[in-house]
């Protein structure tokens, strides 16, 4: 026979009535005991800590307003399928590309007030224990949001089925935390919600928390960092940005996801995950390496190390789950003497555009200023060159007959245009202005152009030309300029302020006439880009600015300039000179003074553009 339960102790007896079964949100990730005061509890308060109350799944309400609430449940089901939000339907479309515009119809009825920008909004929790029991990753408009257009631009988090299927085991909550805050916030900035800065601050706390605590660093913190460092670059933190990529690249290096063992070890069985972890290396490479580019170095933290991990597979594989046997990064740099013609994924060929035009570029010195760079030059070339002769016919299409973008490929072309503007154009006709300096996607202008240079400067130009014309046949894809990767900007801003370049110095007739439009078109783009992303804006003003002093447009008295300021043949100077000293300086004939002002009548310069982004 069993002995009566034993009474609890006066203390136990007087802990238990002060229980609570409301906690916020920062006590309950640290496992310490909240007060469940509002609008602070005592703790948060008095470490200043942000304080923010998870809404309960059952609603913490009395028995009449759970009641009230069901029959309200009730009658939106018996309201018509017309009227009803689709949930379903939405996340089947995750994996599709679309043109349409983000459909906020999922988040109908869904209040963003401080209760979303708790990550655990979407956790089942049993009250009388307070412990959780799962979270659904496909139920929460934010992330579904980051699967349908994010994911697809930088694709190295799990699948979304395959991250649910993740989060459906409690122990893994804990750790995947900061990143399913991260990805909601990247997620709400499709959404334009008003609380993406309060999302950012609980993602931001939440990475530092778990840094704080006793779990073992794991990929998915790399993970974390990473996203963190793209989204914040391009929400216009720069500073927090750069601290965020040495993070995710120190804590990658020190767990050796470089190392193709790494995968293996850490995938517990699961090829998709092995996967992941192999696609966030190589995303930490290729993110580090544009980071270079918008810098104008020409080294980066990854560049000279010897990585062994492999390639990634085509993203239709790594959505279903079948993960064909990878590939290496030398078979890549190899191709061309295989016996059989292999078609690497997309993804695999963003990296070896990255890793080739790296490589080279790396090996000189930073400014093309001696005979030897004209060596790294023509390795510069041959990379380009030979990429674009070896692709296969499958990845020459950027777009399918579906409709539906490579967003890999994209990104890799234009990345591939860029490199080759930036390469050539100091070598070219295309001269420089002073006022570029005002962009940060440019480098400084050279001091001073040598004799050697200037016996190749039809090819550099035409080499320019080429790359330029390049990513406006890329801009012109039939799809919204958002959906791309917001990296592509600075690609841009570098091609649009060389053809800027082009229309001052080199076009003429028909041909300028056709640049006007072009650079009407890349401002657009940009315009859209910055509709998601607020450092696209600050690239589009400083283009604008640009593109006002270059092209000596109308200032707000409406009087054009009578003079040119030009950059000469030994540098960036400002000389005021007539339009007769200018042809005399150049030696060739161009369009007069009035005709060159009325063609570039840009008083509707910054007018709506909303056909190209589709607003």
């Amino acid at each position: 026979m069993q002995a009566p339960p034993t009474p609890p102790s006066p203390s136990q007896a007087a802990a238990a009535a002060l229980r609570v079964s409301l906690a916020c949100v920062p006590c309950r990730s640290r496992h310490v005991r909240c007060d469940g005061k509002k609008p602070q509890c005592r703790r948060c308060s008095s470490e200043g800590k942000w304080c923010i109350y998870e809404q309960s799944r059952r609603g913490g309400l009395t028995r009449a307003a759970l009641a009230a609430r069901r029959e309200a449940t009730a009658g939106q089901r018996r309201r018509p399928a017309s009227t009803q939000i689709n949930l379903e339907s939405s996340r089947s479309q995750t994996s599709s590309m679309t043109n349409a515009a983000p459909d906020l119809s999922v988040l109908a009825g869904f209040s963003f007030d401080k209760s979303l920008a708790s990550v655990d909004s979407n956790l089942s929790t049993d009250e009388s224990t307070g412990s959780t029991t799962s979270i659904d990753a496909s139920g929460d408009p934010l992330l579904d949001l980051y699967y349908k257009y994010f994911q697809r631009l930088h694709p190295f988090v799990l699948p979304q089925r395959h991250f649910s299927r993740l989060l459906a085991d409690p122990a893994n909550y804990e750790k995947l935390k900061p990143l399913i805050a991260m990805m909601k916030f990247i997620g709400s900035l499709y959404a334009e919600c008003e609380n993406c800065r309060e999302l950012k601050a609980v993602a931001s706390a939440l990475r530092s928390e778990r840094q704080k605590n006793s779990l073992k660093p794991d990929g998915f913190l790399v993970q974390c960092h990473l996203l963190s460092s793209m989204a914040l670059y391009w929400f216009g933190e720069e500073s927090e940005s750069r601290e965020e990529m040495a993070n995710a690249i120190n804590l990658a290096l020190e767990l050796g996801m470089h190392n193709r063992h790494f995968a293996a070890a850490n995938c517990y069985g699961d090829a998709v995950l092995q996967e992941s972890w192999r696609r966030t290396w190589w995303t930490i490479y290729v993110i580090d390496a544009f980071y270079a580019a918008m810098t104008h170095v020409t080294t980066f933290p990854t560049c000279d190390i010897e990585a062994t991990t492999e390639l990634p597979c085509e993203e239709e594989d790594y959505e279903s789950g079948v993960i064909p046997f990878p590939m290496t990064l030398d078979d890549f740099n190899s191709r061309e003497f295989a016996a059989e013609s292999y078609v690497y994924s997309s993804f695999a060929y963003l990296i070896g555009a990255t890793h080739g035009v790296s490589s080279a570029i790396s090996k000189g010195s930073s400014e093309f200023s001696e005979r030897s760079s004209q060596m790294v030059l023509a390795e510069v070339d041959a990379v380009v060159d030979g990429w674009l002769l070896l692709l296969p016919d499958s990845k020459r299409q950027i777009i399918s007959k579906s409709g539906e973008v490579d967003e890999l490929m994209y990104q890799a072309q234009m990345a591939i245009h860029a490199a080759m503007v930036g390469a050539h154009r100091r070598f070219s006709e295309l001269y420089f202005d002073p006022v570029e300096t005002v962009s940060g996607c440019t480098p400084t202008p050279p001091e001073c152009k040598s004799r050697y240079r200037v016996e190749y400067e039809n090819i550099h130009t035409r080499r320019c030309l080429k790359a330029i014309e390049g990513q406006v046949q890329l801009m012109a894809v039939p799809t919204r300029p958002w959906l791309h990767s917001p990296f592509v900007a600075c690609m841009v801003v570098t091609g649009t302020i060389s053809l800027l370049s082009a229309c001052r110095f080199y076009f003429t007739g028909h041909r300028l006439t056709i640049a006007r439009a072009q650079i009407r078109m890349t401002i657009g783009y940009l315009k859209s880009l910055a509709q998601i992303w607020p450092r696209a804006q600050q690239s589009m003003q400083e283009v604008q600015v640009i593109a006002r002093e270059v092209l000596m447009l109308s200032g707000k008295d409406g009087h054009s300039s009578s003079q040119l300021r030009i950059t000469n043949q030994c540098g960036p100077t400002s000389l005021d000179t007539s339009m007769d000293q200018y042809r005399s300086v150049r030696g060739e004939s161009i369009p007069g003074m009035d005709g060159f002002q009325s063609l570039f009548d840009f008083g509707d310069f910054c007018a709506d553009t909303s056909w190209l982004s589709g607003s």
